[in-house]
């Protein structure tokens, strides 16, 4: 090991590689090109590129090393689902109109037109690994529960998480630019009251709810053996649904849904960054590019003009169907009345049937 090499592993502790990680790609997400803006995407990125190098840089580093960082996307996933539960369940049931319902159900859809386009895939191409499929389709619907369930099913040293990493950067740009293209008039910006606008009180400290939540949802998960996802997604849920009988509303959950997203690109992309230094087809990226595209097309549409929904509230739809945090704040900074309610039951919607769908998947690809 050469000088250099020491004095670089002596200054870069993987706390710190975790920091600048974050850091960098939080920085690159910010940058916008016209009003286009990748956001936490951008962790992935930073992540996947300084992953592949560090066997170069770090040559002690192995693969007990890497394991280090599947609990950190253990930690992240555990924080983001239990804040995906909370909103979802403390924005569903309005008396007023029927839209969480149908957002809801919309949600399922956008995600089994996704599931049914990786099927025709499989059929296809029978020679593409039905791991490397199932990542491809997580990444595509930028979806970390997929990911979780399919990881359950391949376990970690599976070609899962080389799959959601070529995909995921594809269904992130997919959904950003259609929401950020897709022209909204007038109308559609309106200045009517949103649900979200209103200043409630919550009964407890978003942060003990979160970790609260997690905390059920484990142990719930635990104790039956089933998914940890649903498990945090299902206590999370009651949870905010409870408070939501209350007539509590939980505020300030959106630093901790991207605090835990944050942590899951990072702790996913930096190992499978390395691990990408064997040779792949590449043109399996345009199979993750055509599922994306086909639910994010197909779903608008359906969203739309099937369930006549306005394009404001089409795009909001949308967004939870693919579950894109990213998206959402690209939508967020174009138009600041956006009912994030209906991004949030929808993306519970999509949630349980991307748990669905990823077994459907296996099954029907076995």
């Amino acid at each position: 090991m050469s000088a250099f090499q020491q004095i670089i592993e002596g200054i870069f502790t993987p706390v710190l590689i975790v920091f600048c990680l974050s850091f960098l790609g939080l920085l690159i997400g910010k940058i916008k090109i016209g009003n286009i803006c990748i956001g936490l995407a951008g962790v992935l990125g930073i992540s996947l590129l300084l992953g592949g190098v560090s066997k170069d840089i770090f040559p002690k580093w192995d693969d007990s090393y890497m394991k280090d960082f599947d609990f950190l996307s253990s930690l992240g996933t555990a924080i983001f689902l239990s804040v995906i539960g909370l909103s979802a369940g403390n924005a569903f049931l309005n008396k007023k109109e029927k839209r969480h319902e149908k957002a809801f159900v919309c949600g399922f859809f956008v995600v089994f037109l996704g599931a049914l386009i990786a099927i025709l895939i499989a059929y296809m191409d029978p020679t593409l690994p039905e791991d490397l499929l199932l990542g491809l389709f997580a990444g595509s619907m930028t979806s970390t529960p997929a990911l979780s369930a399919a990881k359950e099913l391949y376990g970690e040293g599976s070609a899962v998480a080389v799959g959601y990493g070529m995909a995921y950067w594809i269904g992130v740009l997919s959904i950003v630019l259609f929401v950020q293209t897709v022209r909204l008039t007038t109308c559609d910006i309106s200045l009517q009251k949103e649900p979200f606008q209103k200043a409630t009180e919550t009964s407890a400290d978003p942060l003990l709810l979160v970790f609260g939540s997690g905390l059920l949802g484990l142990l719930f998960a635990n104790v039956l053996h089933i998914s940890s996802t649903v498990g945090l997604l299902l206590c999370g849920f009651v949870i905010g649904w409870a408070l939501k009988k209350q007539k509590k509303k939980i505020v300030n959950l959106e630093p901790y849904k991207n605090l835990g997203l944050t942590l899951f690109l990072v702790g996913i992309g930096f190992p499978v960054g390395a691990r990408m230094t064997f040779e792949i087809a590449w043109f399996y990226m345009f199979y993750g590019l055509f599922i994306s595209l086909v639910s994010v097309g197909v779903g608008y549409c359906m969203i739309r003009y099937l369930f006549h929904f306005s394009k404001r509230e089409s795009l909001a739809i949308l967004c939870g169907g693919m579950t894109s945090t990213p998206a959402i704040g690209a939508l967020q900074q174009r138009d600041r009345g956006v009912d994030l309610s209906l991004y949030s039951v929808s993306y519970a919607g999509a949630t349980i049937a991307l748990q669905i769908c990823v077994r459907l998947i296996d099954l029907v690809v076995l």
